[in-house]
């Protein structure tokens, strides 16, 4: 008896793999299209970068960007700029932007980029250099650099939801990086082996839509935010006065440097697209609306830096094209596309032109 109980049970588990099986290849094929690539850069492209401790992209290089969907080639001038084509100069800018992959352009051409956007909104000179992965801390040196080889008018900062508490995060050792590059060698075995909860949630198209379906009923509802806020009290990394204060003093002491040079600083806060859904529900995340709170305070209190908040404005955009998720992000991240990075521009020219 026992002997038929272990094959039944055999049995069923087997059919049961198979048949989540059959639903993986019929999802991803027919409903949810996943990244098949687990490192998007090309890693000839890239060096470590001993003095901003991060890596960087080699000055001048051309490489290709993909995610197994996407496919986009990025051009590194001289300067280390962000170019539509090789050869492209930028010959004393007037406009320098900052930031991660929101501000290089991730997942998009660079023509619709908002750096370049804002550069055809305004016929200003612009250098782009923003570079995935970067945080608060690896912008010291790139800053000190920018005023000692080009002085613009601008400089201007992406500054992202995970820089809210950026120095709540050391900075990445050389080791790590190495084996963030060795990514790139990696099959879908060796992933699954590595974090199968990370795979299932990021490289399998069911595991997408459970994590769609989540961020849905917790980020959407007004239940669902509570609970979230209960169950999970280290959620965005419990954004509160503590980890934000460290991030004012520092824009605040990059702006008094750069007005030394007669260089205006503009931080422009680019939000998750979780907040823009969730506000365009009716829902605001209160860690991050009291950290933005904060930080307008002091620019407000110091006139220091401007400050640009498009929070509601992208929320508006969102919900004006039928809350299509195509409206503001790419079709397989969370990336901002161009409809977003128009608005952004948009926006950072308004304030621009004040200032002038």
């Amino acid at each position: 008896m026992s002997t038929n109980y272990l094959k039944n049970f055999i049995i069923i588990l087997i059919s049961f793999f198979i048949s989540i099986l059959l639903l993986e290849i019929f999802s991803r094929n027919f409903i949810q299209k996943v990244a098949s690539n687990f490192f998007f850069y090309d890693p000839k492209a890239l060096v470590w970068d001993t003095d901003s401790k991060t890596v960087a992209f080699k000055k001048p290089s051309k490489s290709i960007m993909t995610n197994g969907h996407f496919n986009e080639d990025i051009f590194i001038n001289k300067d280390g700029f962000r170019v539509n084509y090789s050869e492209e100069l930028i010959v004393n800018p007037q406009i320098i932007t900052i930031g991660d992959s929101q501000t290089f352009g991730h997942g998009i051409p660079n023509d619709a980029s908002w750096p370049n956007l804002l550069k055809e909104t305004t016929g200003l000179s612009l250098g782009n250099l923003g570079v995935w992965g970067y945080r608060m801390q690896n912008y010291d040196y790139i800053i000190e650099d920018i005023i000692k080889n080009f002085k613009p008018s601008y400089l201007i900062y992406g500054m992202t939801d995970n820089d809210l508490c950026s120095f709540e995060t050391p900075f990445t050792f050389e080791t790590e990086y190495k084996r963030f590059i060795g990514m790139q060698d990696y099959n879908h075995f060796q992933a699954i082996l590595k974090s199968p909860i990370q795979y299932f949630k990021n490289f399998t198209s069911l595991g997408v839509m459970m994590r769609s379906l989540y961020q849905k009923i917790f980020y959407r509802t007004s239940s669902g935010i509570s609970l979230r806020s209960e169950f999970l009290k280290k959620t965005s990394k419990n954004l509160d006065n503590k980890c934000t204060k460290p991030t004012i003093k520092w824009l605040n002491a990059k702006a008094i440097l750069l007005k030394k040079y007669n260089i205006k600083m503009i931080v422009i806060n680019i939000p998750h697209p979780r907040r823009i859904i969730a506000l365009a529900n009716g829902h605001h995340q209160e860690n991050y609306q009291e950290s933005i709170r904060l930080i307008k305070q002091s620019q407000k209190n110091n006139s220091l830096f401007y400050l640009i908040d498009p929070i509601t404005e992208l929320a508006t955009h969102y919900k004006n094209n039928d809350y299509k998720r195509g409206s503001i992000i790419l079709p397989v991240d969370t990336h901002y596309n161009k409809f977003s990075n128009n608005i952004l521009s948009n926006l950072i020219k308004q304030k621009i032109d004040n200032l002038d």
